[in-house]
């Protein structure tokens, strides 16, 4: 106990010094005042340039390959991306269009409504197109929204087809859906991706699985009133 009061007194004594002597410094030469860059605008250019010249003289060979090699990619996809930007601004916007119906054989015409079996569709699925037809299983990207057992209706419908006509849509059908069921939703086979740096001693794996969604197509619905009959074109 004896020692724990020595030290805190000598502690204490110490902290008073450092201020008393804090004190004077102030009272005699004032308070430190903040560093003032006086070089002109000209001077921190040159050491700037002076700088990047030093770093390229001493930089490794190696890392400066690899390090042009990343910057020449990266401006290409960066004037490839101000490249398509400036394309889809200059391009004028197609407005869409009413549907286009093909009749295989005038002279017979056509089934209508057509028979469910005998009907199928292009339809579009997160950015995918895929061919479907009745009780067609059709495996897709992860539907997050969605459980099991529940119906899906895709209006996204780029062509319809039976074996007396087709419709195409430009660049959808506005009188055709798609209606599907949620038979499952789990996961794709693995893959495994390796990064190994020679030399090093250096390796990583890992494995991933991609969530799926497995669909049953129900049927295919597709409505023709009287303005598409009257457009019908023959081949």
């Amino acid at each position: 106990m004896i020692i724990a009061n020595k030290l805190f007194s000598n502690l204490a004594k110490t902290q008073v010094k450092q201020f008393a002597f804090h004190n004077y410094i102030t009272a005699a030469f004032g308070r430190a005042k903040p560093k003032v860059n006086h070089h002109t605008p000209f001077e921190e250019k040159d050491y700037s340039e002076l700088k990047i010249y030093d770093d390229e003289r001493l930089m490794d060979k190696q890392y400066k390959r690899i390090r042009d090699e990343y910057q020449k990619a990266a401006v290409k996809k960066e004037h490839r991306r101000e490249r398509i930007e400036q394309i889809k601004a200059e391009r004028p916007e197609i407005p869409p269009e009413d549907q286009k119906l093909v009749i295989h054989d005038p002279q017979i015409g056509i089934q209508y409504p057509a028979i469910e079996n005998q009907i199928f569709a292009v339809v579009e699925i997160l950015g995918f197109q895929y061919k479907v037809a009745q009780d067609d299983i059709l495996t897709i990207d992860w539907l997050s929204e969605y459980d099991i057992n529940d119906q899906v209706v895709f209006d996204n419908v780029l062509l319809v087809g039976t074996t007396d006509y087709t419709s195409i849509g430009r660049p959808y059908i506005s009188t055709a859906k798609v209606y599907a069921t949620v038979e499952e939703q789990t996961q794709g086979e693995k893959v495994l991706g390796l990064h190994m740096r020679r030399r090093k001693t250096s390796r990583k794996s890992w494995g991933h699985r991609q969530k799926m969604t497995v669909l049953r197509i129900d049927r295919i619905e597709h409505n023709l009133g009287e303005k598409e009959l009257t457009k019908a074109v023959s081949l």
